[in-house]
């Protein structure tokens, strides 16, 4: 059987996706609107990198979501985008908030397969590496401190 596409890894550790037949359908990271794609293609689903790779993110597992075509191009355009971005304690909070709805939605992989991370290595990690210390965006997190954090 084949590896699961990128998508379906993270629709595997997101507790708002199930599977429906060929569809996942669960919850866009960023809009919280219902979202689905077709588990063959991936189409109807972007991945978001909360983090975006250009502020030091990468392909873990944790570090990526689920996200309408519309909503992850509204991030990249007028948030990721440096040049543009006039408010950057409000830049840290955002990301700080979709980190923390990240790890509040996070479930162990479901159990059909060993489902690993983008660079193949299996288990949770802690958002909060990714987060810059400035004090808004820890701030954000901190608040959110009451999840349980999983384990695997």
């Amino acid at each position: 059987m084949p590896a699961p596409s990128l998508r379906e890894q993270i629709a595997r550790t997101d507790n708002t996706f199930e599977r429906a037949g060929r569809l996942w359908i669960g919850k866009c990271l960023i809009c919280n609107g219902r979202l689905s794609f077709d588990a063959r293609g991936g189409f109807g689903a972007n991945v978001e990198h909360i983090v975006p790779r250009t502020e030091g993110g990468d392909n873990d597992v944790l570090n990526l979501g689920l996200t309408h075509p519309h909503c992850n191009a509204e991030k990249g355009r007028n948030w990721d985008n440096r040049k543009k971005r006039s408010d950057a304690a409000r830049y840290e909070a955002l990301v700080g908030g979709f980190l923390a709805r990240r790890k509040e939605r996070w479930r162990d992989p479901l159990p059909e397969e060993d489902v690993k991370d983008a660079r193949g290595q299996s288990g949770w990690q802690d958002p909060s590496r990714y987060i810059d210390t400035r004090r808004s965006a820890v701030a954000a997190v901190q608040q959110h401190e009451s999840v349980t954090t999983p384990h695997v």
